[in-house]
């Protein structure tokens, strides 16, 4: 039982470190040829992994790029969001004031 308890443990952390490995590589990659450039295979070569260990954690460059960026692409949807929410809301308020106003 000890046994597999340790052989678990062993798994995630070679899962995470390769997980790790390939997503530091992908940024890499990314920040140097943009999108549309960005190769697998040099990710892969950068990571230490072979192309076909990446897909077995990603199904492609576009689920890649997803895990790399989705966190702060969500914080910026909402930022916008909120901004959009307050700047509305200023101006319905400047509305309804200058209407209440004496002309």
């Amino acid at each position: 039982m000890i046994w597999e308890k340790v052989g678990v443990i062993v798994m995630e952390d070679r899962y995470n470190g390769t997980v790790t490995a390939i997503l530091e590589a992908g940024k890499k990659e990314f920040l140097t040829y943009g999108y549309e450039k960005a190769s697998l295979r040099r990710i892969a070569k950068e990571a230490s992994v072979t192309t076909g260990a990446i897909y077995g954690y990603f199904p492609g460059k576009k689920a890649l790029f997803d895990a790399l960026t989705s966190d702060t692409a969500g914080e910026l949807l909402d930022l916008y969001r909120k901004e959009h929410q307050n700047m509305s809301t200023g101006t319905l308020l400047r509305c309804r004031l200058n209407s209440s106003q004496p002309g």
